[in-house]
């Protein structure tokens, strides 16, 4: 990614404070599902709180990376957007389960879809962040010069200066001129 490495191990830091949190919310739900009767609402309820603590995690990341970049004025390329869905990826490898969970087939399809979610998320803010970028730097312009027309009545008895940027011009008249 193209954020400064210190502002990646950061982001990495936070993001793992961040899991920490999520992960302890979750354990505590799971605990409250085991008391559930045995059967297809217990299941159900696993795979709910699968599906919710996956996507959480997920756009916890997207979030504390989005801003990595946002504090360091850049916009996500098509590179940096790349690794980040290559990192979604790894996340929600395990997504379907291992020896210990296996979701329900009607879970499996939502479980399955949750990738494309949140990188169509990423994207979308993304997206986001590009024009807000490009509002804020049209905001930032300088407004263009101001342009002073001057009409003369009458004859001109002296020098008048034209053109160019910044010109002052003194005029000194006197009496008899006027």
């Amino acid at each position: 990614m193209r954020i400064s490495r210190e502002r990646e191990q950061l982001a990495k830091m936070q993001f793992g404070q961040r899991a920490g949190e999520i992960s302890r919310r979750y354990a505590e739900e799971g605990r409250r599902i085991e008391w559930m009767p045995r059967g297809g609402q217990k299941r159900a309820a696993q795979d709910k709180a699968h599906i919710a603590k996956l996507t959480e995690l997920c756009n916890a990341w997207m979030d504390i990376f989005l801003m990595a970049f946002a504090k360091e004025e850049l916009v996500p390329d098509t590179g940096d957007i790349r690794e980040m869905e290559a990192i979604i990826d790894q996340m929600l490898s395990n997504r379907l389960g291992n020896d210990f969970y296996r979701p329900l087939a009607s879970s499996t399809e939502e479980i399955n879809v949750l990738p494309i979610r949140i990188k169509h998320s990423l994207r979308i803010k993304v997206k986001e962040m590009g024009l807000e970028a490009r509002e804020r730097e049209a905001d930032t312009q300088p407004p263009a010069s101001t342009t002073y027309n001057t009409t003369i009545h009458g004859d001109n008895y002296g020098n008048i200066q034209q053109g160019g940027e910044g010109n002052t011009q003194t005029i000194n008249r006197t009496d008899d001129e006027t």
